[in-house]
């Protein structure tokens, strides 16, 4: 009997996802990433899961998964994180981890809830799919022109990306804000206009060791007079909401820069491997091979196929990664091919030579 474990830091795991097939049960594997899994959400997964030619032509899929329990459970955005736990947690009896995914056609009610008529638009009944049929070749002609001008990126490296974005943006409202605060700060609290030492007027609020009775000087109406905006308590007021607008920016810049960096951490500990430093370089080598488009338009790449020319490469390559990847990736093909004919001739070879 063997041993089952867990593992804390997954890497690559297989989806086993079973359906009905006219009126016959049938079960199809999906290769996936685990950080694709988790970047990718609920939509995500039903994208990858769509891949399947035959669940991809039901307009809405109800999808469940096999808790630590045995029991299928209602997969739905709401509880994404729990299901992930539970990835997390399988038992490893092979090379990967095995996730059991039973998919119908229909919806959980969470789901139901949340359909709109886009979602139809996006998955066709039957009768619209004949209705569209006549727009096949130009649809196919414009996912080529499109595939053309896609770069693949992973999940993380999108979300690094957005991240980058974000914090760009938020680093020129800190920006803003800090400008504003010291334009208040000049404005109202210029303490060249109060560099006395004496007693402050209360009607003038000047320090000039005078008081109200023998002030001379009419009454003070604004900070930008007396430069103490204390005594002024609207603009007082607004120099520290612009003073709060600062900080609190500059906490949301803080929390997107640590998660940024905690991300990319990941990433690069992620790509330790020749597997990923490789696997984006690969895909764009040749995207119409290695990539299909899913029913909500995105590219997501047939990790199977991936997996198995990285291990052409590595051979090739005897495990060590070329010093320019994106160079060398021009000739991933060719030596794909080279390998493809080589094994060929010899297994005809062995073949021939048992006869």
């Amino acid at each position: 009997m063997a041993f089952s474990k867990t593992i804390p830091n997954i890497g690559e795991l297989d989806l086993k996802i079973r359906f009905e097939y006219y009126g016959k049960e049938r079960c199809s594997a999906i290769s996936i990433e685990f950080m694709q899994l988790s970047v990718g959400g609920y939509q995500g997964l039903e994208d990858v899961i769509r891949q399947i030619k035959y669940i991809n032509r039901m307009p809405v899929i109800r999808v469940e998964y096999k808790d630590d329990e045995g029991d299928f459970v209602d997969l739905t955005p709401n509880n994404f994180t729990r299901f992930l736990r539970v990835v997390r947690a399988l038992p490893v009896l092979s090379d990967f981890p095995v996730v059991n995914i039973r998919v119908s056609e229909g919806s959980s009610p969470f789901l139901q809830k949340q359909l709109s008529s886009d979602e139809t638009k996006r998955y066709p009944t039957k009768s619209s799919r004949k209705e569209l049929s006549f727009e096949k070749e130009d649809s196919e002609t414009a996912v080529e022109t499109t595939i053309d001008l896609f770069e693949y990126k992973s999940p993380i490296e999108y979300s690094l990306e957005t991240l980058k974005e974000e914090m760009i943006e938020i680093e020129t409202q800190v920006e803003s804000a800090g400008e504003h605060l010291e334009h208040l700060n000049n404005k109202y609290a210029n303490r060249n206009l109060n560099k006395g030492r004496g007693k402050q007027c209360s009607n003038c609020h000047l320090r000039l060791d005078h008081n109200m009775r023998n002030c001379t000087i009419d009454k003070c109406l604004t900070s930008e007079q007396c430069g103490d905006p204390s005594k002024h308590p609207d603009e007082r007021s607004l120099m520290d909401s612009a003073t709060e607008d600062l900080k609190r920016l500059e906490k949301e810049l803080r929390n997107k820069t640590n998660e940024y960096d905690t991300r990319l951490k990941g990433l690069n500990s992620a790509r330790s491997s020749f597997a990923q430093k490789i696997r984006g370089a690969l895909i764009n080598s040749k995207k119409d091979k290695y990539l299909v488009k899913t029913g909500s338009g995105m590219f997501v790449p047939k990790s199977g196929l991936v997996n198995q020319d990285i291990a052409k490469l590595e051979k090739h390559f005897h495990g060590k990664v070329p010093d320019n990847v994106s160079e060398m990736s021009k000739t991933f093909q060719s030596i794909i091919q080279n390998f493809d004919k080589k094994n060929f001739l010899y297994w005809r070879f062995f073949y021939q030579k048992s006869r």
